[in-house]
This record gives C-alpha cells, structure tokens and sequence, in this order.
C-alpha cells in the first residue's frame, strides 16, 4: 500500500498534468466496468473438480491394464545387485514411495552371445517371490548387458525415464 502511494506521489512530482490524465482515464475505466453489467463466466465449482478427482481415480482402479510398467510412471528406480543383502534398502524405498509403484532393477553381466532372455528369465521369479514376501508393490526388471553402465543405460529407458541420459 505504501509503494502504491509513494509511486502516486512520484508521478506527480515528475509531470503533475500526466499523472492527472492517467488517473483520470483509469478511474473512468473503472467505473464503466464496474457499472456495466457484464456476463458472468461460469467456471466451474470446487466440487465438480472433485467429483472429477474421484471418478477418475475409481476409473484408474477397474483398468486391468494398469499392473503394466509401462502404463506408469514409476517415482523410483532402485538398482540391486544381492536382494538377500538389500533388504532393508528395499524396504526403505517401499515406505518412501508413498504409495507409488517403483521398480525394481538388476543387471547380469552377459560377455558372451548365449540368449540373454533365459539368464534373465531363470532369475526372475525368484525377485517376484521375495516381493510377494516382503509384501510391497514393486515391478521387477532384469537386463543382461555386457558392462553395467549398459544395463544401466536399458533399465532407465525401462523405466521411462530415458530422457535423462547424457553420453
């Protein structure tokens, strides 16, 4: 309020004439919308957002689709290598997540051309069942790479968060 007054007070000692015309025009302007009846836009009410909020998250619940990784966006992305030894990281993450779903990520180092898929699917339902054990909602995925840094690299873009890698 005090700046307001003290820019006023400016504008007159700078150009007294300037200052009354603005003002002048303003005030006018002003009361010509003030007095004028114009229509009202409708914009809506909280409580339709909220039934929106709520119809939308109950829709979200009968998708069978959505136990997909691919239909989320996971909040974290946590790289294991031993899960016996990892355990109360996992369950850290878990009650950091706040309800989100993360996934859960390993990398075999695979040097040689054998099919990677068997590695990787021989190992797998021992992640899903230490999981289900730990009672937590997570996605488990497993690459094979020859380096970690490339395992790496595929299990971010698994996530979708491949937008954030640099070479």
């Amino acid at each position: 309020m005090i700046g307001a007054i003290g820019s006023i007070i400016m504008c007159f000692i700078v150009s007294a004439v300037f200052a009354s015309i603005a003002i002048g025009i303003l005030t006018t302007l002003i009361g010509v919308l003030h007095l004028r009846d114009f229509p009202r836009a409708s914009w809506g009410s909280i409580s339709q957002a909220l039934i929106f909020h709520q119809v939308r998250k109950y829709l979200l619940l009968l998708d069978p689709r959505k136990e997909h990784v691919k239909f989320w966006r996971p909040q974290m992305l946590l790289l294991v290598s031993n899960p016996r030894s990892a355990i109360n990281l996992i369950d850290f993450v878990n009650d950091m997540k706040k309800g989100g779903l993360f996934i859960l990520g390993h990398v075999k180092i695979n040097t040689t051309n054998e099919d990677s898929n068997d590695i990787c699917s021989q190992e797998t339902p021992y992640w899903i069942s230490l999981i289900d054990h730990m009672k937590i909602k997570a996605f488990v995925d497993m690459t094979s790479a020859p380096t970690i840094r490339d395992g790496v690299i595929q299990l971010i873009r698994l996530a979708g968060l491949g937008i954030l890698i640099k070479y």
